[in-house]
């Protein structure tokens, strides 16, 4: 009996019959959520991640299985526990299938795709699924690409200027972390504000460079201060690694710190975009056109202003590596459907298609995927169709309901933030997107297009959603006194915490769905922040 008279459970009764309820809860709106979905014709995707910590059951290996919604969002679903097995391509493949199979409930033709992590064995695993099921959209995730674009510029043997900068802030990020006396000096000399400090560096995590080396920059009037100060000499002595904070005194580094930060910012930006829970694979080749321009004219910027090609050598070579490595023709499929990228459109004419920023071969793969998302061999007459489709989309006079929603589908808007907050803008929204290709005109013109572009609009483009699920694993999983705790109940703790947020933070306006959005009169629906890479 509670203190206010009230009748409470024991303690077995809250860890069994009120979490299994909970969690056949969540279940149960999730797959009313999924259905839901799929009997609109819209379809779901798929988004995978492995994660294991020595406390979890003895550090058994797990897979986390999340459903991505089209218009913006995630839904756990279960963990793949892989046991013993040998977790190569096939057993990608087979789990993968088998996976898409219980959430379409055999009906595979409802998926539009899958997203994992960029491995040897994933890429296998997608290989195998995209000669059996060539309707899928089958992704590595962008997100990892660009932080492997990030280990590359941190590589000697790629990028040796670049790396050897990097080494540096590596190393002072250690010794800030290590060395308590180095590091009560250098808070002690932080003036007015937050006290700040240095980013600890972690191995997996290779964008955090760019974090570490802005911490640096931040601290670079405290750093200097006591590398010249009369208390160095004792100091220094309390690490091996001390010697690092030498290039506190030549302005040269520092100068060249700074280029390397211009360097990666775009690229950190991108990646902190892009991993949201949205539909954005339409922007994934701008973005990385954008970052290789960026890499050119940061390169030059570097020799023009008398700095030496030493710093600059190989940079954008990684990068259009990097890109090669990674491009698929489904980017410029998505980028060239998408109307958010169409040109404006003239009077009594429909927004088109912005063929002219795809290179031939672009274009070229881009038509293949349209014809692989219709189930149509590549041959000569359906490759003239979707050919005429596409001319169809050309400048000429348009059906009267296509005119009419083109103002709206390729405007966007600044919206004002506060100083020091990332520029964010204002476009219309996936579905609004997704039904332009709905409208009876455009299903009379281009169907094929038509059935392409819904899939590839409606695609997330990274695994990030996986990957944050497992930050409530590790949260479950915090310490040994958790080592007990078994998979089956932790994965019903996961299951339940997203669906335990403040319901008063949800706007009232908008959907579950699609959290993001401003309904109002001008027609712009989505709320969005502005990667650096994409303002120009």
């Amino acid at each position: 009996m509670g203190r206010l008279g009230i009748k409470l459970h024991d303690e077995k009764w809250y860890r069994t019959t009120a979490l299994d309820r909970a969690d056949a809860e969540v279940v149960e709106k999730t797959q009313a959520e999924m259905k839901e979905l799929m009997e609109q014709g819209v379809g779901i995707m798929l988004a995978t991640g492995g994660w294991k910590k020595k406390i979890a059951n003895k550090g058994e290996s797990l897979v986390n299985a999340i459903a991505l919604k089209p218009s913006g969002g995630a839904a756990f679903l279960k963990v793949i526990r892989p046991g013993t097995c040998s977790k190569d391509g096939e057993w990608i493949a087979k789990t993968h299938i088998d996976l898409a199979m219980e959430v379409t409930k055999e009906k595979p033709l409802h998926l539009l795709g899958m997203i994992m992590d960029i491995t040897h064995a994933n890429r296998k695993g997608m290989r195998i699924m995209a000669e059996q099921y060539p309707t899928w959209v089958l992704l590595g995730c962008v997100a990892h690409a660009l932080s492997l674009l990030c280990k590359n510029l941190a590589d000697p043997t790629k990028c040796p200027g670049v790396a050897a900068v990097l080494k540096v802030v590596q190393t002072m990020a250690l010794v800030y972390g290590d060395c308590a006396t180095i590091r009560g000096a250098l808070q002690e000399l932080q003036v007015g504000g937050k006290v700040g400090g240095i980013r600890a560096h972690c191995p997996t995590r290779f964008a955090i460079l760019y974090l570490i080396a802005t911490d640096v920059l931040r601290m670079k009037v405290s750093i200097r201060e006591m590398v010249e100060s009369s208390d160095w000499a004792s100091l220094k002595e309390a690490s091996v690694n001390s010697a690092v904070f030498k290039h506190a005194t030549d302005a040269g580094w520092w100068r060249k710190l700074e280029a390397v930060r211009d360097l990666m910012s775009p690229i950190a930006d991108a990646i902190h975009q892009l991993e949201g829970d949205k539909a954005m694979l339409s922007q994934v080749l701008p973005v990385w056109n954008s970052l290789i321009d960026h890499a050119t004219a940061w390169t030059t910027m570097w020799q023009e202003s008398g700095g030496t090609s030493v710093l600059t050598a190989k940079v954008v070579g990684v990068f259009e590596k990097r890109f090669k490595k990674h491009y698929l023709g489904d980017w410029a499929a998505a980028y060239l459907l998408d109307p958010m990228n169409f040109s404006a459109p003239g009077t009594g004419t429909h927004a088109r298609p912005s063929v002219n920023q795809l290179t031939g071969k672009q274009r070229d793969e881009a038509l293949k995927v349209v014809l692989r998302l219709n189930c149509m061999e590549v041959t000569d007459a359906n490759t003239a169709e979707v050919e005429r489709e596409l001319s169809d989309l050309e400048p000429g006079e348009s059906p009267a309901d296509m005119v009419r929603h083109s103002n709206a589908l390729v405007s966007w808007e600044e919206v004002p933030t506060p100083a020091g907050q990332p520029d964010k803008i204002k476009v219309v929204s996936v579905p609004k997107r997704r039904n332009f290709y709905a409208l009876p005109s455009a299903r009379s013109m281009v169907p094929n297009m038509c059935k392409a572009a819904g899939k590839l609009i409606s695609m997330h483009c990274t695994s990030a959603a996986a990957e944050r699920n497992w930050s409530i694993w590790g949260i479950i999983f915090r310490d040994a006194l958790r080592n007990r705790l078994g998979i089956e109940r932790a994965e019903k703790l996961v299951r339940i915490n997203p669906n335990l947020a403040d319901p008063t933070d949800i706007d009232p306006e908008g959907s579950d769905d699609e959290p993001w959005h401003l309904h109002n009169s001008a027609g712009f629906d989505e709320l969005v922040n502005l990667p650096s890479a994409l303002k120009t």
